[in-house]
């Protein structure tokens, strides 16, 4: 009886995937066809021409803008990176300056 359950559960699995692909294969053809008539006309092709040219020159600003975001931020952190690196060059000349003076007062003390 198992088997029977099994089976019957198996062929409905594919009876579901089939009419799945022919449900698919129906509409994708009903878009086929309503795209096709839908492009025969000349100003509907001009309409889609035109709505391709606007997205893409869409996505050129975007990414140009994008990019000149991304050239300004790179330039404020090495701005930024330029600074400190003149920051601790003087803090370390000034603790350097401080320990040899403190070095030579010793020097001085124990002579």
């Amino acid at each position: 009886m198992n088997m029977q359950k099994d089976n019957g559960m198996k062929d409905t699995k594919k009876g579901q995937v089939v009419g799945a692909a022919v449900t698919g294969a129906v509409v994708g053809a009903g878009v086929a066809v309503a795209g096709a008539v839908a492009l025969s006309d000349k100003r509907n092709r001009e309409k889609v021409k035109q709505a391709f040219v606007s997205v893409k020159d869409r996505a050129v600003d975007y990414a140009k803008s994008m990019q000149e975001n991304a050239m300004n931020r790179a330039n404020t952190i090495t701005q930024d990176v330029v600074s400190r690196q003149k920051g601790l060059k003087k803090a370390t000349k000034a603790a350097t300056s401080s320990l040899k003076r403190k070095s030579k007062k010793r020097t001085t003390k124990e002579e």
